[in-house]
């Protein structure tokens, strides 16, 4: 798999994503508990990611949806949802 960063298409692609103090004090928490790697990944200049793989790469979508697709069926058996 090779990581890369890219620019949006167009500016509409761009968001501005307002963070609240706890979101901001969440995501900070994360990054002083998390693991630090032997090596900080850098990718297209970029740094400081905050949740990495088993191999010590930034976790990527594909990751995150088999993730929740993990907690959905764990729900939905536990739960008996159809």
């Amino acid at each position: 798999m090779r990581y890369l960063i890219e620019e949006t298409k167009t500016s509409a692609g761009t968001r501005g994503i307002p963070l609240t103090r706890e979101v901001r004090e969440c995501l900070k928490r994360i990054v002083d508990n998390r693991k630090t790697p032997k090596v900080e990944p850098i990718i297209d200049g970029y740094t400081g990611f905050l949740f990495f793989d088993k191999n010590g790469m930034p976790m990527v979508a594909q990751h995150w949806e088999q993730y929740f697709k993990r907690i959905h069926k764990k729900y939905n058996d536990t739960y008996k949802v159809q």
